[in-house]
């Protein structure tokens, strides 16, 4: 087991399937999950394949073969899940005399990863690929008897005649071999599905060269180099073909990652600009959104038409209401007049109690005579709809119908954004805005008065009544106004029946606060009851 730099070595009994379980779970334990697994058990003995024992071939199976599958088995689904992981089999020589067990085994590590390999799913983030460490300088090596005598030779005259390790002359240091698997297992997916010898990575980065490249080359020796750059080319292809799939299939996934987060961010903005379009003027959050309107502190004069509503008594008709049912009349008569405001192109600038201000000509402007007439339009599109509205809001509990006053006045006025840099306000100030504001206090309910510089930019389109000049308070000198004339049409009252009737009394005595009507209102509200009742 390794982390951190350091190696820890634990001796077990790869024959022991229980031992073998029990290290597993010990590792897990300590260290969480494995990363890298390297198979690398290996038991050589030199003995003819006519002399080898049962048990021999069993000891070697599990100590090798089994042994791996069961690691790899019991690690492969983490390494999944964690979409990470390498596994590597050491490999070695096939086919050695006095070693039948051992070649066998090595033939089942090496299918083995090449199996697994071709099972592994490219999103799966696995390398799986074999490793063959090349003749070693071990005592292994050394202690083989029994190689030696089957050739007749010296170890020396072995080493010389059978052993090919290129770059060396003669066996190869077991920390060069060593260096080489851990430059493969850093870089697994190059060597994915294949397996990897421990010169390559040597040769290819210079640090050993094969004595054959500074010898006069005979035939053989033309066939082996151009054998071995052939396979270098195919393997390096190989790698970079993997490389460039993994690379692609890893962009694919950081693009529809990026994408899906476009998307949500998108949305999150769409929900934000949305809530926030409820809180500003329609004209206003389109030229914010659009890169049309500035968020400083800055203001400028324009010739605007102001318009100012007020509903009559409003606080005297619902100071009885519940909270609730004062809301939602609120609620309902704004959201009919705002619809309203929307349709005509004003630019509403805030809600005042039960009062609208709104004007025309910023942030956008059809000239002012058209501005003036739109803003007309709309006043009186307003009071025609009150007529119905009425109906609708009296099941609110409201004791008398609203009725609502409009002024408009057209003049120069200051508009922009005031206030801080931590909250601002965009509105309009300036005696125009005075003036509109007292001429809805001088109107009458149901009605619209306008003043003298408003009705000369419209006097062609629209009916007037002079009012003379009225005395305003704030306003210096007397001020010229004249009242729209506009028809409403008659509303018909439906027939009701006695069932509908008594629901829209429950409905409207549910806003009504009880305790608060005095004893007049109480028997008046009891002969309502009583004539009700009795059809």
């Amino acid at each position: 087991m390794a982390e951190g730099g350091k190696a820890e070595f634990r001796q077990v009994d790869l024959r022991d399937p229980a031992a073998l379980d029990a290290f597993q779970n010990e590792v897990l334990e300590s260290r969480g999950r494995v990363d890298i697994l390297v198979n690398n058990a290996a038991k050589l003995t030199g003995v003819p394949l006519s002399e080898t024992p049962m048990e021999l071939w069993d000891d070697l199976y599990r100590t090798t073969v089994r042994a791996s599958a069961f690691l790899i088995y019991k690690n492969l689904p983490a390494m999944r899940a964690n979409r990470f992981g390498v596994i590597a089999n050491t490999v070695a020589a096939e086919g050695l005399s006095y070693g039948a067990y051992f070649s066998s085994a090595m033939v089942g590590q090496r299918s083995m990863v090449l199996s697994l390999a071709g099972e592994i799913r490219k999103d799966d983030g696995i390398s799986v690929f074999g490793f063959a460490p090349g003749v070693m300088d071990t005592a292994l090596v050394h202690e083989d008897e029994a190689t030696l005598h089957y050739y007749g030779m010296t170890q020396e005259e072995w080493v010389r005649n059978f052993v090919d390790n290129p770059g060396y002359d003669g066996l190869m240091p077991p920390e060069d071999s060593a260096a080489s698997y851990v430059y493969c297992l850093a870089h697994a997916p190059e060597y994915h599905g294949q397996i990897a010898d421990a010169f390559h990575p040597l040769i290819n980065h210079g640090i050993v060269t094969p004595a054959d490249r500074d010898m006069l080359p005979g035939l053989t020796d033309n066939v082996d180099a151009a054998v071995r750059q052939c396979n270098d080319y195919v393997q390096g292809v190989s790698s970079l073909n993997r490389n460039l799939e993994r690379r692609i299939e890893e962009r694919t996934r950081e693009l529809q990652e990026a994408n899906r987060l476009l998307a949500e961010k998108k949305r999150y903005v769409e929900d934000v600009s949305t809530r926030i379009s409820r809180y500003l003027p329609q004209q206003l959050y389109q030229s914010i959104f659009s890169g049309n309107a500035g968020t400083g502190i800055e203001a400028r004069r324009n010739y605007l038409t102001v318009f100012f509503s007020d509903i009559r008594d409003f606080s005297k008709q619902t100071e009885r209401l519940e909270p609730e049912a004062l809301a939602e009349t609120l609620n309902a008569y704004f959201s009919a007049m705002t619809e309203i405001a929307r349709l005509h192109g004003a630019t509403i600038d805030k809600f005042i109690g039960d009062a609208i201000l709104a004007f025309f000509g910023e942030p956008e402007s059809e000239g002012r005579e058209n501005d003036a007439v739109r803003c007309i339009e709309m006043a009186i599109e307003m009071q025609r709809r009150m007529v119905p509205l009425r109906s609708e809001l009296a099941k609110y509990g409201l004791h008398k119908p609203l009725e609502i006053r409009i002024g408009i006045n057209s003049g120069y006025c200051t508009v922009g954004n005031f206030g801080s840099y931590e909250r601002m306000d965009y509105t309009i100030v300036g005696s125009p805005v005075n003036l509109a504001s007292r001429l809805q206090g001088a109107c009458s309910p149901n009605s619209i008065l306008v003043s003298a510089s408003t009705h000369a930019l419209v006097s062609d389109r629209f009916s007037f009544l002079p009012r003379g000049l009225l005395a305003l308070k704030g306003i210096a000198d007397p001020v010229e106004t004249f009242e729209i004339q506009f028809e409403i049409e008659a509303i018909s009252e439906p027939v009701v029946s006695i069932e509908k009737q008594l629901e829209a009394l429950r409905e409207q005595l549910s806003h009504i606060d009880i305790e608060r009507l005095g004893e007049a209102e109480r028997k008046n509200l009891l002969s309502a009851i009583t004539k009700l009742a009795k059809g």
